[in-house]
C-alpha cells in the first residue's frame, strides 16, 4: 500500500480523503506510475517544505526527553566539578557515617570540623562521589564520563532519541576504559613498576588484571590489552594500518640515515675480513697443484681440491666452529658458537656445550676428479640459540692430479686439519671400503648444584623483593604555630619564685630562664651553705605561690651546679609528630631504631635508639598518653625503615587502641602460624605468640653459632658483603630486627601471669643480640605487674603521669611523674642515666595513622606475612601420630571423654587413677587427634566427637 498526495488528480476506484488542501489517495500503485501517457515521479519532493510542516505532529513526552536531557547537562558539569577536584586527602575525611549524619543535623562541631579539612568543591558529596569512581571504577579513565553523558544529554535534547554515533562512541568509551584500566592495574603487578595509586586502574582494572594474571600471566595479559587498545583507537578514528606504518617509518627516518653508516662500516669491515681470508684459502689451494676434480656422488656434502678449502666449507676456521646436521638431502643447518679458547684447555672447558655431528662420505678414491662442487641450497634463519643457517655456493677449482700419493697427501692433510679442531676421526674400517665417517662426540653437560632451602630462615619470602616506598610526609599535619611565652610572665614567675624561697631563708644568685612548648626551666645557684634536700621538699609551696600544677624540682640538675624548676606554661603549644619527623635531626640520624619521643623543655627534638636500650617499659594512667606514644614509636620507625629490616609483634588486650596496623600484614608484621589474627588481642594467643618469639630466638642464636658471629649487626654486614660461606645447601640471609610491642601487660599478668612472665623475662635477657626488643606498656606499675626480674631487664623506661608517688617510683626509682600534666608530659630515663628527662611526647593523631596504614596497605607488599616458628611439634602432628605414639591408656580415656562428653583433667585422673602431669599430656594428644578442642581457661575443653565410632575411625 502506498499513500500518494496530489493536488487535483483523483484516482478511480480508489479510497480517498482530502486533507489541508491535498487529496490523500491509497493505492498499490507503483512510485514510478504513467498517468495521461506522461511518466511522473510521485515523490514527497513535491511538497514544498512549507506544506510539508503542516503534517509534523509534536511527539508525546517531549518535553520529558527534553529534561532528562537538561538533567544531564547538570549532572555532567556538577560530576566535572567533582573530578577534578579530587584529591585523596579526602578520602579519609568523607567516610561519614550515621553519627556524623546526626552530628551535622545537630550542629556538632567536631563533625563540621572534620567536614571543613574536605577540599573538594562539591564537599562531602562531591568526596565521596569522586572517591568513589576514581577508586571503584575505571580509573582516572572515569574522567571522559561527563562528556559521554553530555553527549546523551545532547541527542535527547535534540531529537529525543539516542543516536547511533553516540551509542557507538559510549561502547568504545567503556571498552577503552576497561582495557586502560587493566593495562594499569596489570603494571601494577609487575615489581620493577613504579608503584601506581589505586586511582589509576580502579577496583575493575585490579580485578580485570588479577583475574587475566592467574589465567594466562602478566606478559600475555598486558600485550592482549595493549593490543586492544590500539584496535580501539584504530577503528575508532579509523585509522589505515597502511599508512600509519608509513607514517612511522618517515618518524623514525632520521634515526635510520644516522644509524646507516655505522651499520655500513660494521659490514664493510666483516666483508674485508671474509675477503682476506678467502683468497688466503686459494692461495694455499693452488700450492698442492690438484686439478679436474669432479662430484662423485648424490649425497655428497662438500667437495674440495684440497683440505685447506674444505675447512671452511665444513664451517671450522680459526676462530669459530660451525656445527652440521648430517642428513644427506636436507639443507644445512649451521650453527656458530665462538669459541675463542686454546687448543689444550679444550677439555677443561665447561662453559661451552658443543654438539657436533659431521659425517662426510666419499667413495672411490682413486677416481677422485674433483672435491669442491656447487653446494645446495640452504635456507637463513637466525634464532634464539644463534643458529645460522647459511646460503654458500662453492665453484669448483681444477687443479692437477698427478699421482695417487697426492691424494694420499690430501688425506693425511684433511686429518690432521680436522684433529686440530678436535674432530675425532673413526677409522675402523679402511677408507676404501666404506665412506669416511667424521663424527663429533657431544661434551658432558654441566649438572646445576640444587640449594636446599631447608635452614628456616631461608623461606620463600626472603627471596622476594618488593619496590617500598616510604610513606609520605604529607599523611603528617603539619605543626602549628608555637606559643612564645610571654616575656611578662617570665619575669612574673622569676619574681614570685624569688619572693616564695626567700621566706624559708633559700637566696637565689644567677637565675636564668629556658622556656619551652609546655614547661619552663628555672635555673639558680643556691646561696653557699643552702642543702639541696631542703629545695625539694618546698615544691608543693612553690606549687602554691605560682598557681601551677605539675612543679618538678631538680636538686641539682645531672651535670650541672644548678638547682632546676620546671614550670608549666599558661598556654603550652602542641608537639606534632610531624615536626619531629621532619626535622633534619630525625633525617639525617644512624640510629639502627630511631625512636622520635618529641621535644625537651628546651625545644630540641629528642629521639634514641631502641638496640641501645634495649628495651623499653612505659607506664601511665588512662588518658595520659601512653597509647599515642606507642603510635609515635611505630610511625618514626616505620618512616625510617624498609619491610625487610623490621617487622612487629603487636599484643593489644584493648583490641581497638593499635588494631589500624593490621594494614600492615604484608609489609611490617610478623605473626605465629598457630594465630589466626595479625594483632593480637587474647591472652590465649599472647602466649603462643610470645613462645613463638622464643622459639625465633632460639633459632636465630643456632644460626648465630654457626657462623661463629657474635650479634646480628655482624651476622648482616657479613651476608651483606657476602663473607658468609654457604656450606651443605644452607643459604644464610639478613634477619630482620624485630619489636615486640604489648600495650597492656597488666592484662595479660591478670589472666596469664606464669605463661606470660618466663617469656618474656627470657627475652629480655637473651633477645638483645639476635635482634628482638621488647616496648610494654601498663596502666598500673605495681610490683604484681612490673616484678623485679622483669624490671632488671628494662633499664630504660618512661613514665606518663601516674596516680600516686609509689607507682612513680615502681617505675623510674624516683619520684615526680606523680606531678606529671599529662597530654603527652612524660619522664623518660634512658638507659644508664640516673635522672629522668621530661619530655614533650609529639603527638599523633589516629587520622594521621589511618592515613599511613592506608597508604601502606595499598601498596604491593610481600606474598605472606613474616612467619614465626610453629610451636606444633612436628613429631605429634595429627597426620603422623599413631596409637603407638601416644599414653597407654589414650584410647581408653579418648573412649571416657566420648562416653560422657567432657574433655576434663580432673575426670581422667579420678576414673583413671593418674597424675596430673600424665592426664594434661592425653588431654594434649586428645587435642592433636581432633577429639576434644583447644583450652578455654580453667572451663572443660569441648568434645569434638559425638561417637566412639568417629574415634575407632580415627584409630
Amino acid at each position: 500500500m502506498r499513500t500518494v498526495y496530489k493536488d487535483a488528480e483523483v484516482h478511480q476506484g480508489t479510497p480517498k480523503r482530502t486533507i489541508g488542501g491535498f487529496t490523500k489517495t491509497t493505492s498499490n500503485i507503483n512510485p514510478r506510475t504513467e498517468i495521461g501517457g506522461a511518466k511522473s515521479n510521485i515523490s514527497q519532493k513535491a511538497i514544498s517544505k512549507g506544506e510539508a510542516s503542516k503534517f509534523k505532529t509534536t511527539p508525546k513526552g517531549m518535553w520529558q526527553f527534553r529534561l532528562i536531557g537538561v538533567l544531564l547537562f547538570i549532572f555532567s558539569a556538577l560530576l566535572t566539578i567533582s573530578l577534578i577536584s579530587y584529591t585523596p586527602k579526602d578520602e579519609i575525611n568523607s567516610q561519614i557515617g550515621m553519627s556524623d549524619i546526626w552530628g551535622i543535623i545537630t550542629g556538632n562541631s567536631s563533625v563540621y570540623a572534620k567536614i571543613g579539612m574536605i577540599s573538594n568543591w562539591l564537599g562531602v558529596a562531591g568526596a565521596i562521589l569522586s572517591n568513589f569512581l576514581f577508586t571503584y571504577t575505571l580509573g582516572f579513565v572515569i574522567i571522559l564520563l561527563p562528556a559521554i553523558l553530555t553527549l546523551w544529554g545532547l541527542d535527547l535534547f535534540k531529537s529525543y532519541s539516542i543516536s547511533e554515533r553516540t551509542i557507538k562512541l559510549t561502547i568504545i568509551y567503556f571498552v577503552f576504559g576497561l582495557m586502560f584500566s587493566a593495562t594499569f592495574g596489570t603494571f601494577s603487578l609487575f615489581g620493577w613498576f613504579p608503584d601506581l595509586s589505586r586511582q589509576w586502574y580502579g577496583a575493575v582494572g585490579e580485578f580485570t588484571a588479577r583475574l587475566t594474571n592467574n589465567l594466562i600471566g602478566k606478559i600475555a595479559g598486558l600485550s592482549l590489552y595493549l593490543a586492544a587498545m590500539i584496535l580501539t583507537i584504530v577503528i575508532t578514528f579509523k585509522i589505515a594500518l597502511k599508512d600509519a606504518l608509513k607514517e612511522a617509518g618517515v618518524f623514525f627516518s632520521p634515526v635510520s640515515s644516522k644509524l646507516k653508516p655505522v651499520f655500513g662500516k660494521v659490514t664493510d669491515t666483516v666483508s674485508s675480513e671474509l675477503d682476506k681470508f678467502a683468497y688466503k684459502t686459494v692461495e694455499q689451494s693452488e700450492k698442492l697443484n690438484i686439478e679436474n676434480l669432479v662430484p662423485f656422488g648424490k649425497n655428497t656434502q662438500y667437495h674440495s681440491s684440497n683440505p685447506q678449502n674444505v675447512s671452511p666449507a665444513l664451517g671450522i676456521t680459526n676462530d669459530e666452529e660451525r656445527i652440521i646436521p648430517s642428513e644427506p638431502d636436507e639443507p644445512v643447518r649451521i650453527i656458530r658458537r665462538n669459541l675463542g679458547i686454546d687448543v689444550n684447555k679444550f677439555h677443561n672447558s665447561s662453559n661451552e656445550d658443543l654438539n657436533i655431528s659431521l659425517k662426510t662420505q666419499i667413495s672411490n678414491f682413486s677416481n677422485i676428479q674433483s672435491y669442491i662442487s656447487n653446494s645446495e641450497k640452504v635456507e637463513n634463519k637466525i634464532n634464539r640459540d644463534n643458529e645460522v643457517n647459511i646460503i654458500t655456493n662453492y665453484k669448483p677449482i681444477s687443479h692437477d692430479i698427478k699421482s695417487e700419493q697426492s691424494v694420499n697427501e690430501l688425506l693425511e692433510k684433511l686429518k690432521s686439519d680436522l684433529v686440530a679442531k678436535h674432530i675425532l676421526i673413526d677409522e675402523e674400517t679402511p677408507a676404501n671400503e666404506k665412506p669416511l665417517t667424521i663424527e663429533v662426540n657431544e661434551l658432558p653437560v654441566e649438572t646445576k648444584v640444587e640449594i636446599d632451602f631447608h635452614n628456616p630462615l631461608s623461606t620463600s619470602i626472603h627471596d622476594e623483593k618488593i619496590k617500598y616506598k616510604k610513606p609520605s610526609l604529607d599523611f603528617l599535619d603539619e605543626e602549628e604555630e608555637i606559643t612564645k611565652v610571654n616575656d611578662e610572665e617570665l619575669k612574673i614567675n622569676a619574681k614570685i619564685l624569688q619572693e616564695k624561697l626567700e621566706t624559708f631563708k633559700i637566696f637565689i644568685q644567677n637565675l636564668s630562664v629556658t622556656p619551652g612548648p609546655v614547661v619552663t626551666m628555672y635555673e639558680f645557684v643556691p646561696a653557699p651553705g643552702i642543702k639541696i634536700s631542703k629545695i625539694e621538699s618546698y615544691a608543693d609551696d612553690i606549687a602554691m605561690a605560682l598557681k601551677a600544677r605539675g612543679i618538678r624540682v631538680l636538686a641539682p640538675i645531672p651535670g650541672k651546679g644548678t638547682v632546676g624548676i620546671e614550670i608549666p606554661n599558661h598556654k603550652p603549644s602542641l608537639v606534632r609528630l610531624g615536626s619531629v619527623i621532619r626535622s633534619n635531626k630525625f633525617q639525617q640520624s644512624d640510629f639502627k631504631l630511631p625512636i622520635a619521643l618529641g621535644k625537651t623543655i628546651s625545644g630540641e627534638v629528642y629521639m634514641t635508639d631502641l638496640t641501645r636500650m634495649p628495651h623499653l617499659l612505659i607506664a601511665g594512667s588512662t588518658g595520659s598518653g601512653k597509647s599515642v606514644g606507642i603510635n609515635s614509636i611505630i610511625t618514626s620507625l616505620i618512616y625510617k625503615l624498609h619491610p625487610k629490616d623490621l617487622k612487629f609483634v603487636i599484643i593489644d588486650p584493648k583490641k581497638v587502641e593499635l588494631r589500624q596496623y593490621s594494614a600492615l600484614k604484608n609489609h611490617f608484621l610478623a605473626i605465629s602460624p598457630d594465630i589466626n589474627e595479625p594483632i593480637i588481642t587474647s591472652s590465649e594467643d599472647a602466649v603462643i605468640a610470645l613462645k613463638a618469639i622464643c622459639a625465633e630466638m632460639d633459632l636465630r642464636y643456632d644460626i648465630l653459632a654457626e657462623v661463629g658471629q657474635r650479634n646480628i649487626f655482624e651476622y648482616n654486614r657479613k651476608v651483606a658483603e657476602g663473607k658468609i660461606k654457604t656450606e651443605d645447601g644452607k643459604v644464610y640471609r639478613e634477619m630482620p630486627f624485630i619489636v615486640l610491642i604489648i600495650d597492656e601487660l597488666a592484662d595479660l599478668m591478670l589472666t596469664s601471669a606464669k605463661e606470660v612472665e618466663s617469656p618474656i623475662i627470657r627475652l629480655a635477657q637473651l633477645a638483645r643480640a639476635v635482634g628482638i626488643h621488647l616496648v610494654l606498656a601498663t596502666q598500673r606499675p605495681s610490683v604484681d605487674v612490673i616484678t623485679g626480674i622483669i624490671k632488671a631487664n628494662f633499664p630504660a623506661r618512661i613514665s606518663y603521669l601516674v596516680a600516686s608517688r609509689v607507682d612513680s617510683r615502681t617505675i623510674l626509682d624516683d619520684g615526680g611523674a606523680e606531678q606529671l600534666l599529662g597530654n603527652g608530659d612524660m619522664l623518660f630515663l634512658p638507659s644508664g642515666s640516673p635522672k629522668p628527662i621530661r619530655i614533650q611526647n609529639a603527638f599523633i593523631s589516629t587520622e594521621e595513622v589511618e592515613r599511613i596504614c592506608e597508604s601502606l596497605e595499598k601498596q604491593k607488599g610481600y606474598s605472606q606475612p613474616y612467619m614465626l616458628p610453629s610451636l606444633v611439634d612436628k613429631g605429634i602432628r595429627a597426620d603422623k601420630l599413631s596409637k603407638e605414639d601416644c599414653d597407654p591408656l589414650f584410647e581408653e580415656a579418648a573412649r571416657l571423654v566420648i562416653r560422657h562428653q567432657q574433655g576434663s583433667i580432673s575426670m581422667l585422673q579420678r576414673r583413671l587413677k593418674i597424675g596430673f602431669a600424665r592426664a594434661g599430656k592425653i588431654i594434649d594428644e586428645l587435642e592433636v587427634m581432633g577429639v576434644v578442642g583447644p583450652s578455654d581457661g580453667s572451663k572443660a575443653r569441648s568434645v569434638i566427637m559425638d561417637s566412639e565410632s568417629e574415634l575407632e575411625a580415627v584409630l
